[in-house]
C-alpha cells in the first residue's frame, strides 16, 4: 500500500496547493481584469510550482523514509522522481485552473477519482471501459508505476515509457497554462 500511499498524497499536496498558488497568482495579477493570469504570471506560477513541489517532496519523503521507515534503495534517484511527479501533477492542475478557473475543479476531483480504480486493482480486474480508456490515459497510474518500482525493485530505472508519458504530459500541461494567457474575458476577478 506504501507506493499507492505516497501517489495519492502528491496528487493531493499538489492539488491543493495548485489551487492556493492560482488562487494568489490570480488575486495580485496587476495588468489583466479579466481573471487571467499574464506571461508573467504564469512564469512566476513555474517558479512557484517548482519550489512547492520540492517543498512536498521532500515532505512526504520524510514521512515514507523516515517516519515509518519504508526502505527506498536510492533515496537521491527517489526524491528526483517524486519532485518531478509532484511537478507535473502541479502542472497539470495548474493548467486546467489557468484555462478554465474555479470552474475546473470539479474535473481536478473527477479525474482523481477516476483513478483510484486505476491504481488500486491490476489491469485485468478494470472493466472494459477503464482498461481501454482511463487507464491508458490517466497521470496517476504513471507515477504509481514509477514510484512502485523504485521502492521494490533494486536499481529500478526512472526512464521508461512511465516518465516519458509524465513528461509529455507536463510539457501539454506547461503549453496550456502559457496558452491561456491568449484568451480574451470579459469576467473581472473579485
Amino acid at each position: 500500500m506504501a507506493p499507492f500511499l505516497v501517489t495519492i498524497f502528491y496528487w493531493l499536496g499538489s492539488l491543493i496547493a495548485s489551487l492556493l498558488n492560482w488562487r494568489d497568482h490570480s488575486k495580485h495579477e496587476k495588468k489583466r481584469r479579466d481573471g487571467r493570469l499574464s506571461l508573467t504570471g504564469v512564469t512566476s506560477q513555474l517558479i512557484s510550482g517548482a519550489a512547492i513541489a520540492t517543498a512536498i517532496a521532500v515532505s512526504v519523503y520524510f514521512f515514507t523514509k523516515v517516519c515509518y521507515a519504508v526502505p527506498i534503495h536510492d533515496p537521491q534517484q527517489f526524491l528526483v522522481l517524486i519532485g518531478g511527479i509532484s511537478f507535473v501533477f502541479y502542472l497539470l492542475q495548474s493548467a486546467v485552473l489557468d484555462l478554465l478557473g474555479l470552474k475546473g475543479w470539479p474535473l481536478l476531483l473527477i479525474i482523481w477519482i477516476g483513478s483510484m480504480a486505476v491504481i488500486t486493482f491490476i489491469p485485468q480486474m478494470l472493466s472494459s471501459f477503464y482498461h481501454n480508456y482511463v487507464y491508458d490515459l490517466t497521470p496517476i497510474r504513471f507515477a504509481y508505476d514509477l514510484i512502485l518500482n523504485q521502492m521494490y525493485i533494486t536499481d529500478a530505472s526512472i526512464i521508461g515509457s512511465s516518465m516519458l508519458s509524465l513528461l509529455y504530459i507536463g510539457i501539454a500541461s506547461i503549453a496550456v497554462m502559457y496558452g491561456s494567457t491568449l484568451i480574451k474575458g470579459t469576467k473581472k476577478i473579485k
